[in-house]
């Protein structure tokens, strides 16, 4: 085997929470661009095609950013042998950090500088204004503010028919 040979660099896939990352990019206002992700032959033949009537009827755009989350982590999961890739969780950096370092440096059989904690809590350039780092809520579940328990409960059939619910 080439990986046996010639080993490809560690990957690391970051994941979040399906919920809090598309309301993030709804309120973002990112686009989906579900239509051009379906009309990719090898994408659509080989991963998402038996899901196509179910991402075109998405109701809402939550909706559709929960489906665009499923696409782009259902994709690499099913190429992807457990051993190939870390799955680093926003939400373990943000309430366990020090598991998360030191569970992703450990795959990456590497050291980190310790005083990456000191800067964890600090807003960046980037950090809107109402952003959980900067009003000081709940930096995992301040999303569920935004999002009604309908949706919520959409999300979660979404994600079964992905087989990502475990997730």
């Amino acid at each position: 085997r080439t990986r046996d040979h010639c080993p490809a660099p560690p990957s690391v896939w970051r994941m979040r929470h399906p919920g809090a990352d598309a309301n993030s990019r709804l309120r973002l206002g990112c686009q989906t661009h579900l239509d051009e992700i379906l009309d990719q032959p090898a994408l659509r033949d080989d991963h998402v095609g038996r899901f196509r009537e179910r991402i075109e009827g998405a109701r809402d755009e939550f909706e559709k950013h929960i489906f665009l989350w499923c696409v782009e982590n259902y994709v690499p999961f099913h190429q992807l042998a457990p051993d190939d890739v870390h799955v680093a969780y926003y939400e373990f950096f943000c309430e366990r950090p020090k598991f998360a370092f030191d569970r992703l440096f450990k795959y990456l059989k590497r050291g980190y500088n310790r005083d990456v904690f000191a800067q964890l809590y600090h807003p960046t350039v980037l950090s809107r204004e109402e952003s959980a780092i900067v009003t000081g809520s709940n930096l995992v579940g301040a999303w569920r503010t935004w999002v009604t328990t309908a949706q919520i409960e959409r999300a979660i059939e979404i994600l079964a028919r992905f087989g990502l619910g475990h997730i």
